[in-house]
């Protein structure tokens, strides 16, 4: 820092060593499926999402609360 000048920080996230839980409850089974990770890309969505359409039956109906995250909008989690 300069005297009379803005500090400047990086703009880029540092996790600081955290990790990403992403999770799920089967509400009528009582059970959490959940997923660990050092990221929380749309390919991490993406392959927790079909881990979970895969243990459900086809007819089942699923329903998913999500925040605005915008990997939770990106093309491979929609498709």
């Amino acid at each position: 820092m300069t005297s009379g000048r803005v500090e400047r920080r990086e703009f880029e996230y540092k996790r600081h060593g955290t990790h990403t839980l992403i999770a799920g409850f089967n509400v009528a089974a009582g059970k959490v499926a959940r997923q660990l990770g050092q990221t929380r890309t749309e390919d991490d969505l993406a392959r927790f999402l079909s881990l979970i359409f895969a243990a459900c039956p086809a007819e089942s109906q699923l329903h998913l609360v999500m925040d605005n995250l915008n990997t939770h909008s990106s093309e491979s989690v929609v498709r």
